[in-house]
């Protein structure tokens, strides 16, 4: 336990912003979780699901652009796309395609709980929506650790987070027909042929 707290004080040494200025805005996202989770009108499993979604989406933001170090050799952008594979197929090291599918699986999870929520909406509008909802955020990302100089702003990081949105619309989609498809199934076993 002692080691998690080192490294998080360490990881504050190095950050955009001081611990105790991180603090207060976690102290702000909790408190307004919460109020998701108590208010009144929705089942309470899609307001856990709505604080899910906004709390993941604070910690990519988080792990993106608040507790990332300032880059004292200036900004860098990379433009070219795929780079992470040329790489690989260069040298043979696998550390960006691991950092390519962490970008990946950063956005597909908040994409499968926003298409959960969004479960009423019609397949093909939800993916669209939702992906272009992951498009905006990962932009918002990448021009927000270019302003600030944290980070790089990287072409790989945009199209990863893109298709990881992508993919948790789609899975989410196929998750929710197949359940609701179920449902259907047991009302129609239900009625009989009486």
């Amino acid at each position: 336990m002692d080691y998690i707290f080192s490294d998080i004080q360490n990881h504050f040494n190095f950050s955009y912003m001081v611990s105790s200025g991180y603090i207060a805005i976690l102290t702000m996202a909790i408190f307004f979780l919460v109020l998701i989770l108590l208010m009144p009108g929705r089942k309470l499993h899609d307001r856990i699901l709505v604080a899910l979604f906004f709390g993941f989406m604070f910690i990519v933001y988080s792990l993106t652009i608040l507790m990332r170090g300032y880059r004292e050799s200036g900004r860098r952008i990379m433009t070219q796309p795929f780079y992470w594979l040329i790489v690989l197929r260069r040298t043979g090291r696998t550390q960006l395609l691991w950092l390519a599918i962490e970008n990946v699986v950063m956005l597909m999870i908040p994409a499968f709980i926003l298409g959960i929520i969004m479960r009423s909406v019609k397949i093909p509008v939800r993916i669209v929506i939702i992906t272009l909802i992951m498009v905006f955020f990962s932009l918002t990302i990448e021009c927000m650790q270019l302003a600030l100089n944290v980070g790089e702003c990287e072409i790989d990081d945009f199209l990863c987070n893109t298709f990881g949105g992508l993919l948790g619309a789609a899975l989410a989609s196929l998750v929710t027909a197949k359940i609701a498809g179920a449902k259907n199934n047991v009302v129609d076993d239900s009625k009989g042929d009486f």
